[in-house]
Protein backbone atom coordinates (compact mmCIF):
# COMPACT_ATOMS: atom_id res chain seq x y z
CA UNK A 1 0.00 0.00 0.00
CA UNK A 2 1.07 3.58 -0.56
CA UNK A 3 2.00 6.01 2.15
CA UNK A 4 -1.10 6.99 4.10
CA UNK A 5 -3.08 4.00 2.83
CA UNK A 6 -1.60 1.13 4.85
CA UNK A 7 -3.81 -0.22 7.66
CA UNK A 8 -0.74 -0.96 9.82
CA UNK A 9 0.17 2.76 9.86
CA UNK A 10 -3.03 4.72 10.60
CA UNK A 11 -1.13 7.84 11.71
CA UNK A 12 0.21 8.26 8.18
CA UNK A 13 -3.15 9.61 7.06
CA UNK A 14 -2.67 12.67 9.29
CA UNK A 15 0.85 13.17 7.93
CA UNK A 16 -0.44 13.11 4.35
CA UNK A 17 -3.16 15.60 5.29
CA UNK A 18 -0.49 17.87 6.79
CA UNK A 19 1.66 17.58 3.65
CA UNK A 20 -1.27 18.41 1.38
CA UNK A 21 -2.26 21.37 3.54
CA UNK A 22 1.29 22.74 3.46
CA UNK A 23 1.43 22.27 -0.31
CA UNK A 24 -1.86 24.17 -0.61
CA UNK A 25 -0.22 27.04 1.29
CA UNK A 26 2.58 27.13 -1.26
CA UNK A 27 5.30 25.16 0.51
CA UNK A 28 7.65 23.15 -1.70
CA UNK A 29 8.63 19.51 -0.93
CA UNK A 30 12.00 20.51 0.55
CA UNK A 31 10.31 23.00 2.88
CA UNK A 32 7.68 20.42 3.89
CA UNK A 33 10.44 17.89 4.65
CA UNK A 34 12.21 20.47 6.84
CA UNK A 35 8.98 21.19 8.73
CA UNK A 36 8.25 17.49 9.29
CA UNK A 37 11.81 16.92 10.50
CA UNK A 38 11.78 19.92 12.83
CA UNK A 39 8.42 18.78 14.25
CA UNK A 40 9.82 15.29 14.86
CA UNK A 41 7.32 13.56 12.58
CA UNK A 42 8.46 9.93 12.23
CA UNK A 43 9.03 8.25 8.89
CA UNK A 44 7.81 4.77 7.99
CA UNK A 45 10.05 1.76 8.37
CA UNK A 46 12.52 3.26 10.79
CA UNK A 47 12.79 2.35 14.42
CA UNK A 48 11.74 5.27 16.60
CA UNK A 49 11.41 7.58 13.56
CA UNK A 50 15.11 8.46 13.47
CA UNK A 51 15.34 8.59 9.67
CA UNK A 52 14.75 12.13 8.34
CA UNK A 53 12.23 13.16 5.73
CA UNK A 54 13.66 13.90 2.27
CA UNK A 55 12.16 16.22 -0.31
CA UNK A 56 12.04 13.41 -2.88
CA UNK A 57 9.91 11.28 -0.54
CA UNK A 58 7.58 14.18 0.18
CA UNK A 59 7.28 14.92 -3.56
CA UNK A 60 6.36 11.29 -4.33
CA UNK A 61 3.72 11.23 -1.60
CA UNK A 62 2.26 14.54 -2.76
CA UNK A 63 2.17 13.38 -6.37
CA UNK A 64 0.38 10.21 -5.35
CA UNK A 65 -2.27 12.00 -3.27
CA UNK A 66 -2.69 15.39 -4.96
CA UNK A 67 -5.79 15.79 -7.07
CA UNK A 68 -7.48 12.60 -5.92
CA UNK A 69 -11.05 13.79 -5.65
CA UNK A 70 -12.14 10.48 -4.17
CA UNK A 71 -9.26 10.47 -1.71
CA UNK A 72 -10.21 10.60 1.96
CA UNK A 73 -7.40 13.14 2.41
CA UNK A 74 -8.64 15.76 -0.03
CA UNK A 75 -11.90 16.29 1.86
CA UNK A 76 -10.06 16.85 5.15
CA UNK A 77 -8.39 20.03 3.98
Amino acid sequence: KGYGEHPKFPDEKEIVITMLALEEKGYKPDEIAQILNSDGVPTRGTKHGKKPWHSSTVAKILKRHSGKESSPYSCAL
